[in-house]
């Protein structure tokens, strides 16, 4: 669903994500790319619950937003890839935690694009 005709991500603003259509819970669906909004509800876990938004772009590459869905965990999964990366997020503020069970995270030169790579835990001890 299309709120306003919007070509450019950078264009879109906060009213954008008010009122948007709920993808129905029990179907997969995929996107061009995601947005984790903080709610301020507070999960039974203890961690905020999370709101993830999809996007898509229409025939005329138009941007359509959706709810894609809530929760308060997210797991990756990565096809054809044998990956372990979760994340949660705070409930006082507004942060999000990336972790691993097998894997630990280096976080390499930082300019405009910082490369973030997984790497096994065995292989480093």
């Amino acid at each position: 669903m299309i709120y306003r005709k919007i070509k450019n991500i950078l264009d879109l603003h906060e009213n954008d994500f008010m009122n948007l259509p709920i993808r129905q819970w029990d179907i997969k669906k995929t996107y061009h790319s995601i947005f984790v909004e903080k709610t301020n509800e507070k999960h039974d876990s203890g961690f905020c619950i999370m709101r993830i938004v999809g996007l898509s772009f229409d025939k005329d590459r138009y941007i359509e937003l959706e709810e894609a869905g809530t929760c308060d965990h997210i797991r990756w999964e990565f096809e054809n890839m044998v990956l372990d990366l979760e994340n949660d997020m705070l409930f006082m503020n507004k942060l999000i935690r990336f972790y691993s069970f097998q894997n630990l995270i280096e976080v390499g030169i930082s300019s405009s694009t910082t490369k973030i790579r997984l790497i096994n835990k065995t292989e480093n001890q």
